[in-house]
């Protein structure tokens, strides 16, 4: 949301002038002094109208070429999300050797909406016709009137590679203006806290970045697309939002969508029947469920996995045909009864063959006793999949070169089992490498960050000024960036890139905000004019030059982990250059040209040196709060306003001569740009990858590992994040309970 310049932010302001200058007035004894602070509470008077009346107000009409643009973004979001897709279908190998038979059946009649509701006409209409199978589903879908369908299914089902056919099937048939298949996984919507709309407009900016840029209304692109009936809604796994959430999930997908609106979603079938027992069935959709797969099925698929058949006299034969005949043969026992019934979905058969048709294990160890109940049988094939996944005893030439690399497969698992416990105690499917945070516990993130800083901010003030300027300004800082690390602060990847249109505005409001700030401390410190006309150009440049790095321009480019992880670095960078930057050219100025002062607080009565500090502190307190807010948001504004209220006004750095001061704010900038590059999201990450390697938990080379298992089909990329290859993975790696994972997915990141 864009900041604009309300009448109550506004009185707020004004209100903060006039108390700020009631307190200079009872504090500050000398005349000279409270003339010289009235002039500079009328700057920030003058600040504040200046703010007021260049804020854009709100957005007027688009013009013509709206619509055009609009279309023009659509064409490249259906390039970006069939290249998204299409690469992923690769990996997970849905085309070797051919997709499975997945078939479905018209739902029971308790879930489906009456007929006519699906019809759009209260004169009574029959039933369409819905069966069919994966290569028809584009047209099942268009079968139904409503442009409606929910596809049902037990886990491992196939949904979700169903989602993926519809969506690549739908953009081969697609016309320009048609909607663009995009889709939406529900276990990270929280229908009590945002509408679906905006859900779906931010999912879309996080997986198409370019899509968060304004467009001419002032609403960004992706809720134009959304709102604009651009974009037909795939929305996979209602089952995934947490159990108290789904019938207001329910309740908020009948209200929002309008019947028109063509929406295909998928469900388990269990919870999706407790779903309609509660609030209703979802309006004028028609509903399918997936069948399981039969043995003809598995006979027809399983011995083409296979890709060097052996001869048994003239017909060409597999080790598979021994399991088949011995499926087909004793049918009544225990052990035959598991397999087929384990075997029936699409996930465990997919298991199955990445285990043993991909490696020189022998199948019919399927049919062994210690397997006969489908559950222990269904835990050994998930077990053997990671070990599968990492046999590789001659790498193909296709391989990446990231996947080349050699995991032992009981390292590799004990990695993936530390990363399946983290997500679930998130609660979360999505393993976003900026949420890696959350893995190392809270209480030692703080201590890390906090002495970090502490000793990068007081060695360089102990040795160039004294002990005790070190020692408060290292504990101040220290202890503010402990602080607020421990409280914890919102994290997100700056998907962004340098971008110079439409930046002037917000420029120049960011540009008055640092060149008021200069003047502030130069009024404090008696510099002289012309250097506080250069200190608040330092400073103006400073902070308005992150503007100009704003979203992607390119629409067709989906996001990636490795992208985004890479734009961020970019980002945090930048941040880091400019903020050391403007710390290190404003210490040097005032330690030039500031007047003598002598370090007090600590060494004379507190009293005395509150008082006598008033300016430095104030102007302490103001440049915290700056560079505070900027690292930190809010929160490191308030503690960085008090750490440098305290520091500075206690304890000021007496003036020196020009080379002490470049020194000085050489050592200052490259100290503080490196800790304003650690409270990023990259800089984060760094921190945390390091700590989880020296404990064991994680390679050191993180992005490489995950994209690795990526390439292997351990892992699914969804967008900017990944997730493991289906829930039941990461519940058996994470050695959890299932339905306990599914009643707390989707749940909002906690603070561990």
């Amino acid at each position: 949301m864009s900041w604009r310049w309300t009448p109550k932010r506004v009185r707020i302001a004004w209100g903060g002038v006039l108390l700020a200058a009631v307190v200079v007035f009872i504090v500050v004894k000398d005349p000279d002094e409270v003339v010289r602070w009235t002039s500079i509470l009328g700057f920030f008077v003058a600040l504040i109208s200046l703010l007021a009346s260049i804020t854009p107000r709100a957005p007027q009409n688009p013009g013509p070429g709206l619509t055009q643009r609009l279309n023009q973004a659509a064409e490249d979001l259906a390039a970006a999300v069939e290249q998204q897709w299409r690469a992923e279908e690769r990996l997970r190998r849905v085309q070797d050797p051919f997709p499975l038979p997945v078939r479905w059946a018209a739902a029971d009649t308790v879930v489906t909406d009456h007929w006519a509701t699906v019809w759009g006409s209260a004169a009574g209409r029959e039933a369409v016709s819905l069966s069919g199978q994966l290569d028809r589903i584009v047209d099942v879908f268009n079968r139904v009137p409503s442009g409606r369908l929910v596809v049902l299914g037990k886990p491992g089902a196939g949904k979700t590679v169903l989602t993926l056919r519809f969506a690549l099937d739908l953009l081969e048939r697609r016309q320009p203006q048609d909607r663009v298949p995009v889709i939406f996984p529900l276990a990270s919507w929280h229908p009590g806290q945002q509408s679906l709309h905006e859900w779906m407009s931010e999912r879309l900016t996080a997986d198409y970045p370019a899509l968060g840029a304004l467009a001419p209304s002032g609403s960004a692109w992706a809720w134009e697309l959304v709102c604009t009936g651009r974009v037909l809604p795939v929305l996979d796994g209602l089952d995934e939002i947490p159990e108290p959430l789904r019938a207001e999930a329910m309740h908020h997908l009948n209200r929002a969508l309008d019947h028109d609106v063509p929406v295909v979603l998928t469900s388990r079938t269990d919870e999706y029947r407790d779903i309609v027992e509660a609030v209703g069935v979802f309006a004028g959709a028609a509903v399918v469920e997936l069948l399981p797969l039969d043995l003809d099925d598995l006979a027809g698929y399983l011995p083409h996995t296979i890709h060097q058949p052996r001869r048994d006299g003239t017909d060409p034969t597999t080790k598979w045909e021994p399991v088949l005949t011995s499926l087909r043969e004793n049918a009544d026992r225990p052990g035959t009864q598991a397999v087929v019934e384990v075997l029936c979905t699409p996930l465990m058969t997919s298991m199955a063959c990445l285990a043993y048709s991909d490696t020189s294990a022998d199948p019919t160890d399927l049919l062994d006793d210690r397997f006969a109940d489908p559950a222990a049988l269904e835990q050994h094939l998930l077990d053997t999949f990671i070990s599968a996944a990492y046999y590789h005893p001659t790498p193909p030439a296709t391989m990446s070169a990231s996947a080349r690399v050699r995991y032992r497969p009981e390292q590799a698992r004990e990695w993936l089992r530390f990363i399946a416990r983290h997500l679930n105690r998130l609660g979360t499917r999505d393993l976003a490498w900026w949420q890696y945070v959350h893995a190392v516990p809270r209480l030692m993130r703080g201590f890390l960050v906090g002495v970090t800083v502490g000793l990068a901010v007081g060695l360089p003030a102990m040795f160039a000024v004294g002990p005790v300027v070190g020692l408060v300004y290292g504990l101040t800082f220290g202890l503010a960036s402990g602080l607020v690390t421990r409280l914890g602060w919102p994290q997100e990847p700056a998907r962004v890139e340098m971008r110079f249109r439409g930046t002037m505005r917000p420029f120049f409001r960011r540009f008055a905000v640092g060149l008021a700030t200069g003047f502030v401390i130069g009024f404090a410190f008696n510099l002289p004019y012309v250097v506080m006309l250069m200190l608040g150009l330092v400073l103006g440049l400073a902070i308005g030059l992150r503007v100009w790095l704003d979203t992607p321009a390119e629409v067709a480019r989906a996001a990636s982990p490795s992208i985004a992880l890479r734009q961020d670095r970019t980002a945090t960078l930048v941040f880091g250059l400019t903020f050391g930057l403007m710390l290190g050219l404003v210490s040097g100025i005032v330690i030039v040209w500031g007047t003598k002062r002598i370090p007090l607080g600590l060494l004379l009565e507190l009293p005395f040196g509150l008082i006598y500090g008033l300016p430095a502190g104030l102007a302490g307190a103001i440049g915290g709060a700056v560079a505070g807010s900027l690292v930190y948001g809010r929160m490191g504004g308030l503690a960085f306003g008090l750490a440098g209220a305290i520091s500075v006004g206690l304890v000021v750095i007496p003036p020196g001569d020009a080379a002490f001061g470049l020194v000085g704010g050489l050592v200052l900038g490259l100290t503080t740009g490196s800790l304003a590059m650690l409270a990023k999201a990259w800089g984060v990450f760094v921190l945390s990858r390091m700590w989880l390697a020296l404990r064991g938990h994680q390679p050191w080379p993180l992005m490489e590992f995950l994209a690795d298992a990526h390439q292997r089909g351990v892992l699914r990329q969804v967008g900017g994040v990944y997730q493991f290859r289906h829930a039941r993975l990461q519940d058996q790696l994470a050695g959890s309970d299932p339905r306990l994972v599914a009643s707390c997915s989707g749940a909002p990141y906690p603070f561990i």
